[in-house]
């Protein structure tokens, strides 16, 4: 089972709906009303004949119906679709539980965000890049779920920087040889299975490779081996939510993966050179100098 990272949204979820509260912004900027990482979904399909008032920014990481300018048709993995306000929702999947990220915005600011950034509206694209979206949904996630209010600029920058990356991610790809689709999978399958056990074994039956051959191909693909690569991504979110001080640690190595908490010290440790609890300390105190 994928596990959902972090989704809320304004009038649910209640320390969600308190952040907004305090950090309520001015008409015209940019206001976060819900955000959802790797959100994970059982069978069904929404349908929201008359949108919403604000604007759904979208990225599917499994396959999916979705209703865009071309009309309502299925769709493989790695799909991102823009709605703005009023523009018809239909998106899921009836047979099988998927995942997406997602984030609803409203404020006349985005417009104007969004005339600098022109990203097609509601249209469902080929997105190779769904980790760009959730990084770009952690750093919003970070700043509504500080120590301090949200700052209505630095959320604003967030989102423009998000757009960016989406528009350079869509039309300036580096010129390199694209990734096959076998090391797509895989790492897909590692990026939304990392809280959960599995072996190279495992990752090879889903690359349709031997051990060796899916290790050499990872590594030539992403600059490290496959369950180097999971250490990593484990850390890194660790150390995100290491920031958010309502979650204990044994709570954090959970979330991340490690069932003991010892051996998660151990391996933060030697990553970035801190046990956890200094690193929280450390962040805490930056903070609020």
């Amino acid at each position: 089972m994928v596990r959902s990272i972090l989704v809320f949204y304004r009038n649910l979820h209640e320390k969600a709906a308190g952040l907004l509260r305090e950090s309520t912004l001015r008409p015209g900027a940019v206001s976060v009303d819900g955000l959802g990482i790797q959100e994970r979904m059982e069978p069904c399909l929404i349908n929201r004949p008359n949108g919403t008032d604000g604007y759904l920014l979208m990225c599917f990481w499994d396959p999916v119906v979705i209703r865009d300018r071309s009309g309502t048709n299925e769709h493989p993995s790695n799909r991102l679709i823009l709605w703005h306000p009023g523009d018809t929702h239909i998106y899921g999947n009836e047979s099988v539980a998927w995942n997406h990220s997602w984030i609803h915005l409203c404020g006349s600011d985005v417009a104007a965000l969004l005339d600098r950034n022109p990203i097609p509206r509601n249209e469902a694209f080929s997105f190779s890049f769904p980790e760009l979206i959730d990084d770009g949904l952690l750093g919003i996630y970070e700043e509504l779920e500080g120590l301090w209010p949200a700052d209505r600029v630095l959320i604003r920058n967030f989102v423009e920087s998000l757009f960016r990356r989406i528009l350079r991610a869509l039309f300036n790809d580096p010129a390199k040889a694209p990734l096959s689709d076998r090391m797509h999978a895989v790492k897909r399958y590692i990026d939304t299975h990392y809280s959960q056990p599995f072996t190279l074994q495992d990752l090879a039956k889903i690359g349709r490779l031997s051990v060796s051959h899916l290790s050499a191909e990872f590594r030539a693909s992403f600059g490290c081996a496959p369950i180097e690569y999971r250490t990593h991504l484990r850390l890194r979110l660790a150390q995100r939510f290491l920031k958010d001080t309502n979650l204990r640690i044994s709570e954090i190595a959970v979330l991340v993966g490690y069932g003991d908490l010892y051996y998660f010290s151990k391996h933060f440790k030697a990553h970035y050179g801190a046990s956890p609890r200094e690193f929280r300390r450390h962040a805490v105190q930056s903070m609020t100098e």
